[in-house]
């Protein structure tokens, strides 16, 4: 069998090499655009590729419509890869550069060595991006580099390394199947939530699919685009394990593979999301219980159970991970808030001020009530200064609209009440409170928020309308 296995890995070599050499003359075609972020990256050559990605991706769309007609699932998809052309339109043309463009040119950079050495070129898509994982043979290939360090900025820069051996290195084209891939996800949890609250339905499509900053900010090739995927993912995986039960093996794969991508990328929206389900699970795995002596004494020693866990696992991450720590957290928070609204004090951005945060949790509890209205409800419209953030303030001013409009209909006591009656929109209002206040207190800056803010409004969204539809319902 030895002789067999060497000619299958000659195959093998010999066709990997070959269709190497096939696309590295394929692109030689298309202008070699100067490998540098902080200018316009794209070409015209891209313009015939995004025909064709929209041609393919709407023909997969129409297929499974024909299968399975789903309302308003084709214009979603198109709207989030119309938003995915408009942001990288705007990073490129309005901005001349920044995070989405460093993402997409290291991407771009990765693709080319591995595409011309593809020895060190796979070594380097198998690096984690942390400094000790890099030899110093691979940081020979580094220059012109800008997130090789450190993990979380890697990580997104090889997923787009990856689109770009479909998309020919198009900016514009992977950015399109960012938004793509973004779609289906948040579609399934679209489709899931549906299923649990069918009465609102109606209000649930505005609420998850049509939210604007989220199909223009959550389309493109930015970190939020990732982790806004990876977090719907995490509560669809553990909803179809615990309360549907199939395809367990399947969603447990799926679960640990996206939570370590959100975990790697943005640690805190796994720990806040995870912390608020703790608030769910019992009283769903407490239904599974028949027996009802079982059933009446399965709460607390479930939430004990839980509880524990937790202190324990805690105790044992904060010894070995430092970043756990409360008051490294904390301190963590505070210096990124202090450096983002130097920043942007410096470019003349679009800064706000809710004072200075203790690294504390006193000093944390005492800002929860301007964190939660600066991320859920500002900027107000008077503090626009650009266009971009104008847009962002309409969407803020809708959804304090909409608050209003929901607490006053039910009145602010049946509002807390039916929250509490049902743990999952009691989970979604903790996370909600959870990830606001440590968004609200680290932006300093309404472009940055705009963005930052993205995996919480939906949440929130849900809710009233939820408990709108709910009111609708003769009881």
């Amino acid at each position: 069998t030895s002789p067999i296995k060497i000619i299958i890995l000659l195959f093998f070599i010999i066709v990997f090499k070959t269709v190497s050499i096939l696309y590295f003359n394929f692109l030689t075609i298309f202008p070699d655009i100067e490998y540098n972020f902080q200018r316009n990256l794209l070409g015209w050559y891209e313009i015939p590729i995004v025909i064709i990605i929209f041609y393919v991706i709407n023909n997969w769309v129409d297929k499974k419509n024909k299968l399975n007609y789903q309302a308003n699932f084709k214009l979603f998809v198109n709207l989030k890869l119309l938003g995915a052309i408009l942001i990288t339109l705007i990073f490129n043309l309005y901005y001349s550069g920044g995070d989405s463009s460093a993402f997409f040119n290291d991407g771009r950079l990765l693709n080319k060595i591995i595409i011309e050495h593809p020895s060190q070129g796979l070594r380097m898509l198998m690096a984690s991006g942390n400094p000790k994982t890099w030899s110093e043979d691979l940081e020979a290939y580094t220059d012109g580099f800008r997130f090789f360090y450190p993990e979380n900025t890697w990580l997104i820069c090889k997923i787009s390394c990856l689109f770009q051996f479909i998309t020919f290195r198009s900016m514009l084209a992977t950015s399109m199947l960012f938004g793509f891939f973004s779609a289906r996800i948040i579609w399934r949890f679209y489709k899931l939530i549906c299923s649990i609250y069918p009465m609102a339905e109606n209000g649930l499509r505005w609420s998850i699919l049509f939210v604007p900053n989220l199909l223009l900010w959550g389309s493109g090739i930015f970190k939020d685009t990732v982790t806004f995927a990876c977090l719907l993912t995490v509560f669809c995986s553990i909803y179809n394990i615990v309360i549907v039960g199939e395809n367990k093996w399947k969603q447990f794969f799926i679960l640990i593979l996206s939570g370590y991508v959100l975990f790697v990328v943005k640690s805190y929206i796994l720990i806040s999301f995870v912390g608020s389900l703790f608030l769910w699970l019992p009283f769903m795995l407490k239904n599974k219980i028949e027996n009802p002596f079982f059933k009446t004494i399965a709460t607390p020693i479930i939430f004990g159970s839980i509880f524990l866990i937790v202190l324990v696992s805690y105790g044992a991450l904060s010894d070995y991970i430092q970043e756990f720590a409360v008051d490294t957290l904390l301190e963590t928070v505070k210096n990124t808030g202090s450096y983002l609204k130097y920043v942007s004090e410096l470019q003349d951005g679009s800064t706000y001020d809710i004072g200075e945060m203790e690294p504390t949790i006193t000093g944390m509890l005492r800002q929860i009530p301007s964190a939660l209205n600066v991320t859920l409800f500002r900027p107000y419209i008077w503090e626009s200064k650009k266009p971009i953030i104008l847009f962002a303030a309409l969407e803020s001013f809708s959804i304090l609209l909409f608050s209003l409009f929901v607490i006053t209909k039910l009145n602010p006591f049946r509002f807390i009440y039916r929250i509490f009656k049902d743990p999952l929109l009691l989970t979604f209002l903790v996370f909600t409170i959870i990830f606001a206040t440590f968004v609200g207190v680290s932006s300093f800056n309404f472009g940055t928020l705009t963005r930052y803010r993205i995996p919480c409004i939906p949440f929130y969204l849900i809710i009233l309308s939820v408990l709108y539809y709910k009111n609708k319902k003769p009881t």
